[in-house]
């Protein structure tokens, strides 16, 4: 009951998100739910619902700090398993069995406290920024992948393409989000978003790196063997040949591009 929960808080949030797990084996997806859920509760507290609930700065610092403090405990194995948020135990659950790491969650919380306190991001705040929002996300999902399959790349390579993926979805986010987040939240996440117009410049003039290349390549097209130092997806993927339950027919760009990656459907 409590992972159908967890999933069920996911689809109310988002559609696209929860068709893109159906291409995960049940094992992943389920884990995957369970973490997502407990990071958006987190994400609205700071962005609108405690406030529309009526807290004030200091009640809603408050709440997610607490919020910060029972998640950190649902995934503390030596404390008591069930917890009586069906969430939270959902991801105690996910956080015991995928042995996801307390300082990622951590930082994940100390860029939510930072939404708290709006203001412009310079370069080295950003990139802490977009460390705990979303490079942590990557590698607390890598954890994920990695329980349920028989991964056998090498970790640091696959950790660098986890983060970076996280991180190029988060700046994707960024420009998706520009106008809400200045001028609603009063959030200046791009350094040069409130620059001078006499200093024109561009978010890739930033020391923050803006290159997409290493996330995008963590899902390189593999057709027919892989090349060299590039290891087959791994199986808890599930098939790629399948959408909804549904297999692709032969033409599919999804089968063109990944190949023997893909089984009969």
């Amino acid at each position: 009951m409590a992972d159908r929960v967890a999933a069920e808080v996911i689809a109310g949030y988002s559609t696209s998100f929860t068709l893109a797990t159906r291409l995960l084996s049940p094992p992943v997806r389920r884990d995957v739910c369970n973490l997502y859920a407990v990071v958006r509760i987190a994400d609205e507290i700071v962005d609108g619902a405690a406030e529309s609930a009526g807290e004030d700065a200091t009640g809603i610092r408050t709440l997610l700090d607490t919020y910060e403090d029972t998640v950190l405990g649902a995934a503390d194995p030596t404390a008591p398993a069930f917890h009586t948020d069906p969430v939270l135990h959902a991801f105690a659950g996910t956080a015991r069995r995928c042995h996801l790491d307390p300082a990622h969650l951590r930082a994940f919380f100390a860029s939510m406290r930072a939404d708290l306190d709006p203001g412009v991001h310079d370069d080295a705040s950003l990139a802490e920024y977009i460390h705990g929002s979303a490079e942590v996300i990557g590698l607390m999902c890598l954890d994920i992948f990695r329980t349920h399959g028989d991964v056998t790349a090498d970790p640091q390579w696959l950790a660098e393409g986890a983060a970076s993926l996280g991180s190029a979805f988060q700046k994707v986010n960024f420009l998706r989000d520009i106008g809400a987040d200045i001028t609603v939240l009063h959030r200046h996440y791009l350094p040069t978003a409130s620059d001078s117009p006499s200093t024109p410049r561009t978010p890739c003039s930033t020391s923050v790196s803006w290159n997409w290349t290493p996330g995008v390549r963590a899902f390189r097209p593999c057709p027919g063997e892989p090349a060299p130092g590039w290891p087959p997806l791994p199986r808890s993927t599930g098939h790629l040949s399948t959408v909804c339950g549904r297999p692709l027919p032969p033409t599919s760009p999804v089968r063109t591009r990944y190949g023997s990656a893909c089984p009969p459907g």
